[in-house]
């Protein structure tokens, strides 16, 4: 019942998509209608500012520490892995917005962060160097992610732990195969 229970408040936190609320509550617009249409960060960001979109970045990274540490305290070390996993989930694929959310990057670094302090500072190293190199976000974010999961499965002993980064890194991968279709092409746009 603990699981469950880690899945259910996960799952829902996920669904607080802080960019399309912060578009909401600050400009009266829908962050859906505009831009690549993604109600994340980085859309936020081309749409509304840096103010607005690094404050969404922001609350997702919270997003995704509290709900491992409430997966923590109410189950242990695999309610953090339960609850890591369903708040990137419910973030993907948000029930109450027709299960069309974000890209997950945020709040897996919150994730990171609270599950191995090491591999949230791989994640954000190779974000940085990617980013600093081609300007183009989605590389950055599927470069940090694949980095994380690769070097996670080499210094984690627990099976639970490295099946839980080969899902994080799964889902940005899916979430991001449109990019990754326009990168292929050289069709995805920097952000200046």
């Amino acid at each position: 019942m603990k699981y469950i229970l880690c899945i259910i408040i996960s799952y829902f936190l996920g669904n607080l998509l802080f960019a399309y609320i912060f578009g909401k509550l600050f400009k009266k617009r829908d962050l859906r209608e505009f831009g690549s249409h993604n109600p994340g960060s980085t859309n936020a960001v081309r749409v509304f500012g840096v103010k607005i979109g690094g404050l969404a970045f922001l609350f997702d990274f919270l997003k995704g520490i509290i709900a491992c540490f409430v997966g923590l305290k109410i189950a242990g070390y695999y309610g953090l892995l339960l609850s890591g996993l369903f708040v990137i989930i419910g973030h993907n694929w948000p029930m109450f917005f027709n299960f069309q959310g974000g890209k997950g990057i945020a709040s897996s670094c919150g994730v990171l962060l609270m599950y191995d302090y090491r591999l949230f500072f791989v994640a954000i190293l190779f974000f940085m160097l990617v980013f600093f190199w081609k300007k183009i976000v989605s590389l950055a974010s599927i470069t940090a992610s694949l980095a994380s999961m690769v070097i996670g499965c080499f210094i984690l002993n627990n099976v639970f732990g490295k099946l839980m980064l080969v899902c994080l890194a799964l889902m940005a991968f899916i979430r991001h195969k449109d990019n990754i279709k326009r990168l292929i092409h050289n069709e995805e746009k920097p952000i200046v």
